[in-house]
């Protein structure tokens, strides 16, 4: 059977199998060619997403995922939810928060982290002062550098914009710069004066 699609104009043929199927259904002999017809059906529905491929979708419903993460949406979003748990219940990995080889005390939640300018940065010091303090990981010596700017008991003094954290009875020693970045955490045996 031969038929004119409503749409494009175009001529299309129906094959006798294809009607028997629409028959046996109940369904109307189709309109439209197939090509109309599979545009009509992206129209009306969203296209599909094969499993697996995700995406981020922008528009009238807003930011989300699409079907199927990722791998590497999969992971950023479990490093997320543990830092945003992590800053709620903070634990050095020995014991309760706040307990551990060094003297460290741990607000429940931080109001600010401090960071090094960069990364290498980190590293440097950590290498220099922080194994040489007993820390295992230089996030666990960029974790106490926070605890002694936060400690209440530290005693604060500002020397040409720079900021210097100082633990009496432990001698660490925090040195900010003066755009709120770490230059300095290492521990020495004499107060400053």
């Amino acid at each position: 059977m031969i038929k004119t699609c409503i749409r494009c104009g175009k001529s299309f043929d129906i094959s006798e199998t294809e009607l028997g199927f629409y028959e046996e259904r109940g369904l109307a002999v189709p309109d439209m060619c197939y090509s109309c017809r599979r545009q009509e059906r992206i129209r009306r529905n969203a296209p599909v997403v094969p499993k697996g491929v995700g995406s981020w979708r922008f528009g009238r419903r807003g930011i989300g995922f699409g079907r199927g993460m990722p791998g590497i949406m999969s992971i950023a979003l479990m490093v997320a939810v543990y830092m945003v748990a992590r800053s709620f219940f903070p634990v050095d990995g020995t014991g309760p928060a706040g307990t551990g080889n060094h003297a460290v005390t741990q607000p429940a939640v931080r109001t600010k982290t401090y960071i090094f300018r960069c990364f290498d940065l980190l590293v440097e010091n950590y290498q220099e002062f922080g194994r040489a303090m007993g820390y295992v990981s230089e996030e666990k010596y960029l974790e106490a550098a926070n605890d002694v700017i936060e400690d209440p008991a530290a005693i604060r003094r500002e020397t040409d914009g720079v900021e210097i954290y100082q633990r009496p009875e432990t001698g660490e020693r925090v040195v900010l710069s003066a755009d709120g970045y770490i230059e300095k955490f290492y521990r020495t045996d004499k107060e400053e004066g």
